[in-house]
């Protein structure tokens, strides 16, 4: 049942001309959408605004005049260009005083850090009388927290490691004693395997029948579900959920590969070293790609033997790959994506060899065309190639190349 649920709505406003110009991606704002629903907030909107005072001021207002929370990020630095406390000055009429607590703790930061502090940055320590300072344990730019007509403006740093930090010390602690009473639990269900109508098809009455609101998301590997659960407690949220996942086990079990905020990597991680097994990689069109992913989770040398990248047909053949079917079915096929696997294993002594070739273009190679990927996989069960036919983008290739290959090595593991 796709309906909206009654709850406290939010907008996000993410503050700079550097946004607007490309030359910064809003990633916060894909930081704090992803965490308004656990503290029972439906988002409504994202704008950016540029270093602009009268743009500024009237984003604000109509935020206010259709949200229950707004909270900003950006426009607290030190210079002439970060207005967004003056906005907020301006727009309820209040004057800016210094708080005497928050230029201690700037002063502070400054003294830890060796740095002479400039008188520049005293602009940071500025408040409204209805304000009051949010603490930032990671820079110079303090918060502010202003409630209006029992309306929430919470505003944060611009720079990602001090608003994470600001987040999840100093705001969500208090969002989620102010909002208690309407707690939404999530759950993101991430599948592999099934286009966007299939996976609506086998689920949509299972989901339908619980009277749950979801929604599906394509990402490069695959298709997120994501629940919402209304819930007065935390306990009746997961005996909701796990009555539901058992019905969507028997559906579409065998195409769920994570859930929540699971990747591919972290995954794969777990499998591996809780059966104990090692991997080893010979890749070509990847280009370092498939080494790179998985070694990102900590831990991994538990697991990941090593790798190689052999980008010409004479690399291959140094390290194992045979001559013959080279020659014979050229450097981009099955038979010489299964004979680096192979290889790369022997050589290692894995558990598992994982293997790419392919064309990532721009031109055609041996007459294969631009996304034409081979991915080899060699282990004690056998050696088995997954053909691939991929968009013709050179870095979209290479994506999806690797993206295929920790897919194609995880459901061996998981088996």
């Amino acid at each position: 049942m796709r309906e909206t649920l009654d709850i406290f709505k939010a907008d996000i406003i993410a503050i700079g001309s550097e946004l607007l110009m490309g030359e910064l991606v809003d990633t916060n704002s894909n930081y704090i959408a992803k965490e308004l629903p656990r503290i029972g907030v439906t988002l409504i909107r994202i704008s950016q605004v540029g270093d602009n005072k009268e743009e500024l001021v009237s984003v604000l207002k109509e935020a206010l005049n259709r949200s229950d929370l707004i909270i900003t990020t950006g426009g607290l630095g030190p210079t002439d260009d970060d207005i967004t406390r003056e906005s907020i000055s301006q727009l309820l009429d209040e004057p800016m005083y210094i708080d005497e607590d928050s230029l201690a703790d700037i002063r502070k930061i400054f003294v830890r850090r060796g740095i002479n502090m400039s008188d520049t940055n005293i602009k940071q320590a500025h408040l409204i009388p209805s304000a009051h300072g949010i603490k930032n344990e990671m820079g110079t730019a303090p918060g502010w927290w202003v409630n209006i007509d029992n309306k929430d403006l919470i505003v944060m740093p611009g720079p990602p490691r001090e608003m994470h930090s600001m987040w999840q010390q100093e705001v969500v602690p208090s969002l989620l004693q102010r909002y208690n009473n309407s707690l939404i639990y999530t759950r993101n269900i991430r599948t592999y395997g099934l286009g966007e109508s299939v996976l609506n098809e086998k689920i949509s009455g299972i989901i339908d029948s619980f009277g749950f609101e979801w929604g599906m998301y394509a990402q490069p590997l695959g298709v997120d579900v994501r629940i919402r659960v209304p819930s007065g407690s935390e306990q009746q949220a997961k005996s909701s959920l796990g009555k539901l996942e058992i019905a969507l086990d028997g559906s579409i079990g065998d195409f769920i590969w994570g859930f929540d905020e699971d990747t591919v990597e972290s995954v794969l991680a777990r499998n591996l070293l809780n059966n104990n097994l090692t991997v080893s990689v010979m890749e070509s069109c990847t280009g370092g790609l498939l080494c790179n992913a998985l070694t990102q989770t900590p831990g991994s040398s538990g697991y990941f033997k090593g790798g190689m990248v052999a980008y010409s047909g004479a690399l291959k053949q140094t390290f194992g790959v045979d001559s013959d079917l080279i020659d014979k079915f050229g450097t981009v096929s099955s038979e010489v994506a299964a004979d680096m696997a192979r290889s790369i294993r022997d050589i290692v002594g894995s558990d598992i060899g994982i293997s790419t070739t392919g064309v990532a273009g721009p031109s055609p190679i041996e007459d294969k065309p631009v996304g034409k990927v081979y991915i080899g996989i060699s282990s004690t069960a056998g050696t088995n190639v997954k053909e691939l036919n991929l968009p013709q983008e050179r870095l979209l290739v290479k994506q999806r190349a690797t993206n295929e290959a920790l897919m194609t090595l995880l459901k061996v593991v998981a088996n």
